[in-house]
């Protein structure tokens, strides 16, 4: 199996998340092993792994469940990078699967809580995908020993309501993966600043509770932003 890697986000410190388009099918994969991917694998580190990466994972296993239909277990041996896209072709690859709405890409089962919209666990079909925003801007909230990044945006055709979500993009972040890259987020706010719509990698988290009463919920996060 073949993917473009289009989702590269931060977990915790050592440790991160990617997904990619399948070549031949368009659809998302996101590919997971039998631990969490460790930074080694990134292309910075030596590894396979970076936005516009063409991949051959080798044979893989499907191990999705709703709405994570797109995971797929890989042998980290055997990961190959075969070549790389340039962000001009990353972004019309992209550009090519991208919706107008949230809903067009994880249904009606994901709602509106707060600032932001979530997910039940198990609901829905989908959770990755690429979207077209407006309006965007950057937020840091938190005190200064612990900032925390977040993407304001607009739905291309939604309701008009503007949405903040948290941000994954591991670009934005230094290498210890907690503390944001001020530079990085002032240059990319100068790309979006350019254009009149911003084209997203968009997906869901892991389902969590935000407090021991609340029900688990996939919460929504812009995991990568794309340039022409």
């Amino acid at each position: 199996m073949q993917i473009v890697v289009n989702h590269l986000t931060r977990m915790q410190p050592g440790f991160f998340c990617a997904a990619g388009i399948e070549v031949n099918s368009r659809l998302h994969v996101r590919p997971l092993i039998d631990s969490q991917l460790t930074v080694d694998l990134l292309a910075r580190h030596g590894g396979p792994f970076e936005l516009g990466a063409v991949l051959d994972l080798g044979l893989t296993r499907f191990t999705g469940k709703l709405p994570e239909i797109e995971d797929r277990w890989f042998d980290r041996r055997f990961v190959v990078q075969k070549y790389k896209l340039s962000r001009a072709e990353l972004y019309q690859l992209c550009a090519e699967v991208a919706h107008n709405s949230l809903h067009s890409i994880f249904t009606a089962a994901l709602e509106p809580i707060g600032s932001t919209m979530a997910m039940a666990e198990h609901a829905g079909v989908y959770s990755l995908g690429c979207l077209w925003g407006q309006a965007g801007r950057f937020v840091i909230v938190g005190q200064e020993d612990r900032q925390r990044l977040r993407f304001a945006f607009v739905e291309l055709d939604g309701c008009g309501r503007e949405l903040v979500v948290p941000v994954t993009d591991v670009r934005l972040y230094k290498d210890d993966h907690t503390t944001i890259d001020s530079e990085a987020v002032k240059q990319f706010s100068q790309e979006i600043g350019r254009t009149t719509r911003t084209l997203l990698s968009v997906g869901l988290s892991r389902p969590y509770r935000k407090s021991e009463s609340d029900v688990a919920r996939h919460w929504l996060q812009v995991n990568n932003f794309h340039f022409t």
